[in-house]
């Protein structure tokens, strides 16, 4: 069981990784408060998740220890039966576990994903925004440089005139 929960937590790490790759970019360009908010939301889902595969660890746990202590005193055969049972109760109830797991994991991926493409359009957003205040800025140097040239020909033509006057 204790192996299953590392192999779920580094799979679900790896998917955490690879959002966090494919998004590093995103992120810088983002607001951090958002991206704080987004994290600690999915952290938040992904440890109640394990908290409750946890709780039912110890769960198991307890109920292997009592199994033990209602065997003492009974047959080899008595005790075959009884663990035959118990592994058949014991499979059922981890691959439950399991599924929750993997649905969890499901579920954070998922929201990795709706998230990354919400960061995706943003960004989108903010870089058609960052072209349109580019491109005024561009109009406005040019209108600029258009007066300091007519502002450049009419010293010229005032100090020709002066010139010629003396």
């Amino acid at each position: 069981m204790k192996r299953l929960l590392t192999i779920l937590i580094a799979g679900a790490a790896i998917v955490s990784a690879q959002a966090a790759d494919s998004t590093a970019q995103t992120k810088r360009t983002m607001a951090g408060k958002d991206m704080a908010q987004i994290t600690a939301q999915l952290r938040h889902h992904l440890d109640s998740a394990l908290g409750s595969a946890e709780i039912d660890v110890a769960k198991a746990r307890k109920a292997a220890e009592e199994f033990q202590k209602q065997m003492r005193g009974k047959s080899a055969d008595e005790v075959k039966v009884a663990l035959e049972q118990r592994r058949k109760e014991a499979n059922v109830q981890l691959q439950n576990a399991i599924t929750k797991l993997e649905n969890a994991s499901a579920d954070v991926k998922a929201q990795v994903e709706e998230v990354s493409v919400k960061i995706q359009a943003r960004l989108q957003e903010k870089t058609q925004e960052l072209k349109a205040i580019q491109a005024r800025i561009e109009a406005h140097r040019a209108e600029i440089d258009a007066h300091v040239a007519e502002m450049k020909g009419k010293n010229a033509e005032k100090t020709t005139e002066t010139e010629t006057e003396n």
